[in-house]
């Protein structure tokens, strides 16, 4: 969706609403997406001769895909980079949740490895049961680095840059607080022995800090009220406790 780009300053609550409306109507049938990232959120076109009349003849085609001793060729597809004449996007913009290939029933798991790993949500993180607001974590989580082009949690560790379980859930509570005794209760006990200590905090990278959920970091460019409505739906979708999370805005 738009990569490496900041959209303007209304998308992230039209953006938000759309995908809201999808995850309410998939969940209503029984489905959970599990696999909501930037790449499967596609923005649509209302005029599509943008593409023929404007898109393609600015676009140089690749040479290399030509051999003129060969009576067929053989030419790879390549992405459409951003098109957006002033940068329009704005209240008008439509998007799509695309990529179904992975979604599965709430009451039938195909599979418990589901979402991509910096999105996954706690009690996938820690092989709790989880059912469909586990799409609400990811869509969160997904929503400033596809609008404003921050990635809330790697679970990255210095100096090499692995990833490291307890990383990614001192992140969590870094920016959301303490883990619940419930849901620590409900996780798997190893990974819980392994990761908390007795008073449920994430034992390791204690001098780790990072700037608050409604800072100008993670709400960069945007009015401080945009950065409030965001921020507080944030933390309706991002709940530890999986049971309070919100489909609303």
């Amino acid at each position: 969706m738009l990569p490496g780009q900041k959209m303007h300053d209304a998308i992230p609550q039209r953006v938000a609403v759309q995908l809201l409306l999808a995850l309410d109507y998939a969940h209503t049938i029984g489905v959970i997406h599990t696999d909501i990232k930037p790449s499967n959120v596609f923005v649509l076109l209302e005029d599509e001769s943008l593409i023929s009349a404007s898109y393609l003849p600015a676009t140089a085609a690749d040479p290399a895909a030509f051999d003129p001793s060969t009576k067929s060729w053989l030419i790879k597809s390549q992405p459409i980079a951003l098109y957006c004449p002033d940068f329009k996007l704005t209240s008008e913009v439509n998007i799509a949740l695309d990529d179904w290939g992975v979604a599965t029933w709430s009451n039938a798991h195909l599979t418990e490895l589901i979402q991509p790993v910096p999105l996954q949500a706690p009690e996938v993180l820690t092989w709790a049961s989880w059912g469909s607001t586990v799409d609400l974590w990811n869509l969160g989580a997904m929503l400033l680095e596809a609008t404003r082009g921050k990635r809330m949690f790697s679970g990255k560790t210095p100096p090499d840059g692995k990833y490291d379980i307890r990383m990614h859930l001192r992140e969590i509570e870094e920016m959301f607080g303490p883990f619940p005794k419930l849901f620590l209760d409900a996780g798997d006990p190893e990974i819980i022995q392994d990761c908390f200590d007795e008073d449920g905090k994430v034992k390791h990278f204690s001098n780790f800090s990072r700037p608050a959920l409604e800072s100008p970091w993670c709400m960069e460019g945007l009015t401080h009220e945009t950065s409030i409505l965001l921020s507080a739906f944030l933390r309706k979708v991002m709940k530890m406790d999986p049971t309070k999370r919100k489909n609303t805005m």
